[in-house]
Parts: structure tokens; C-alpha cells; sequence
């Protein structure tokens, strides 16, 4: 639960920055955050099924806006090419997670906010077909709450506890959690998911803008000649660059990648154990 909130936290701003990108309302917003809460508690952590980062964005998501951009709005890195899968980059998750977010208050009406954190979480054509099969059954209208008591239909289209039919209960409860850890005999204390890390209070050192600073790799360069052009370190730049997956792979395109700011507030015994092993 600390690790959840802490990473909840650690990227508050550019959440809020990624909610102006996407035209959420305010309110739309502060739901998005809630939703993060259900961050598998990393930057970079994968689900079972394969969903990533903070957002626990779909692989099907790259390839839907690939083929068919459904907005005017862009989201740098958000892109896949055999050793670079953008999901990793920590900014592009959370802002396509806003965008589908929109996508799916658009689909299912303002109104409708569980029936489009259902649709974010288990996609719209199974949210749809839920959403079909219960009104054929039961002929009125209900909150998704009511609706999930029909175990028959719920675990037809969305059998899994933690997400579908649990994934709602998951994130209120995390965050009824964050209002007050205390409450339900949680002690908060210093955490550390590097690159984050908090004090004793719980309370992150500093966040995601604070720490990273974007830099560009030509298309064409691999990560290994770019580090060595620049006089950079290799090991840290594969553990900030998560979507770089092949350190020796040339792209199609520009690639945004993550470094640390000069003079950023993080202890140098921290930034020195941001590091990957680097392969021969």
C-alpha cells in the first residue's frame, strides 16, 4: 500500500499534466489519479496479462492508436519497434492512460464513470458486451456496483478478481487507504522503489520533474553509441529507459529518453544504485 501511494505521489504533477494533455475535466482528473492507485506499485511493473506501468497500458493499445488515431493528440514514445516498447516510458503511459480514459467517458457519457473505469481496465468491446448481456437480463438500469452482483454475467466477460470484478473495490480501497494509512493499522515509514523513495512520513523525496529531464536519441542511433557520445553511463541509462529494451537496437524514429537532472534532489547514494547490469 505505501509503494502504491508513493508512486501516486512521485508522479502527481504529470499526472495533472497529463490530464491538460488529454482535456479531462477536473474531475475526470482526480478520478484518474484514484485509478493509479491500481499501479501494480513500480513505474515500470507488469500484470499477468501483460499490462505495464503506471497506467497498466495494453500492448493492444500501441498498435489501436498506431492504426487508427482516434484524437488529435500526441504522446511522444508512444510507439513499438522490434527492442523499443514505449509503454516503459513512465510520461507516455500515464498520458495515453489519460487519453483512453477520455476515449471511454466519451463512449459510455459523463454520467457513466464506473462503466468507463470498467472499459479502461478490461476494454471497451468486454465492458460493452457486460453492459449488453445485463440490460437483455434485467431490463433496467443500475450502477456497476449493483450490476457486478450478477456473478453469473460478471464472471462471463471478466473472470479475473483483481481486474473486472475487482479491479473497482481494489482502487477504492487503496485509496481510502491513502486518506489515512492509520486508520486501518498501517504505519507509514520511509519506502524505497528506486527511482522513488520517501521519508519516514511517507512523503516522497521529490518527483518525477524534479528528478528527469528529457534528452532526444536520433533515429538511426543505437542507445549504446549515444551513451558513449555523451559521455553517459549506460547502466543508468537502461534503467531510466525501460522502453529501450535492446541497448543496441537502431530505430525508425527519435526516441525521448530519461535522465537525470543535474543538481536534482536525490541522495548520490540513490542515484548510484540506479543502474542496470549492461549485456556484452
Amino acid at each position: 500500500a505505501l509503494k502504491h501511494m508513493a508512486v501516486g505521489e512521485f508522479l502527481s504533477d504529470a499526472v495533472d499534466a497529463a490530464c491538460g494533455k488529454a482535456g479531462l475535466t477536473p474531475d475526470e482528473c482526480l478520478l484518474y489519479h484514484v485509478m493509479l492507485y491500481e499501479n501494480s506499485g513500480g513505474l515500470w511493473k507488469g500484470s499477468p496479462k501483460g499490462a505495464i506501468g503506471p497506467s497498466q497500458i495494453m500492448r493492444k493499445w500501441i498498435v489501436a492508436w498506431q492504426k487508427n488515431l482516434t484524437d488529435d493528440l500526441s504522446t511522444e514514445n508512444f510507439w513499438a519497434e522490434p527492442g523499443f516498447d514505449g509503454r516503459y516510458d513512465p510520461i507516455a503511459n500515464i498520458e495515453m492512460g489519460a487519453r483512453i480514459l477520455k476515449q471511454e467517458m466519451k463512449n459510455f457519457g459523463r454520467n457513466r464513470p464506473d462503466l468507463a473505469i470498467l472499459a479502461f481496465n478490461q476494454g471497451s468491446g468486454a465492458a460493452r458486451s457486460f453492459v449488453r448481456a445485463w440490460m437483455d437480463k434485467h431490463k433496467v438500469t443500475a450502477n456497476l456496483a449493483e450490476m457486478l452482483e450478477d456473478t453469473e454475467l460478471s464472471k462471463k466477460f471478466m473472470p479475473s478478481d483483481n481486474g473486472g470484478r475487482g479491479y473497482l473495490s481494489k482502487i477504492i480501497a487503496m485509496q481510502e487507504i491513502s486518506t489515512d494509512p492509520a486508520k486501518f493499522g498501517i504505519e507509514k515509514r520511509a519506502v524505497e522503489e528506486l527511482p522513488i523513495a520517501t521519508n519516514a512520513n511517507g512523503t516522497v523525496l521529490y518527483k518525477w520533474d524534479e528528478a528527469f529531464t528529457p534528452m532526444h536519441m536520433p533515429a538511426g542511433e543505437s542507445l549504446r553509441k549515444f551513451a558513449t557520445k555523451h559521455g553517459m553511463n549506460l547502466g543508468q541509462l537502461l534503467f531510466l529507459n525501460r522502453q529501450i529494451r535492446n541497448p543496441d537496437a537502431k530505430f525508425s524514429r527519435q526516441a525521448r529518453l530519461w535522465i537525470l537532472r543535474q543538481n536534482a534532489p536525490v541522495p548520490h547514494a540513490l542515484a548510484a544504485r540506479m543502474t542496470q547490469k549492461v549485456p556484452n
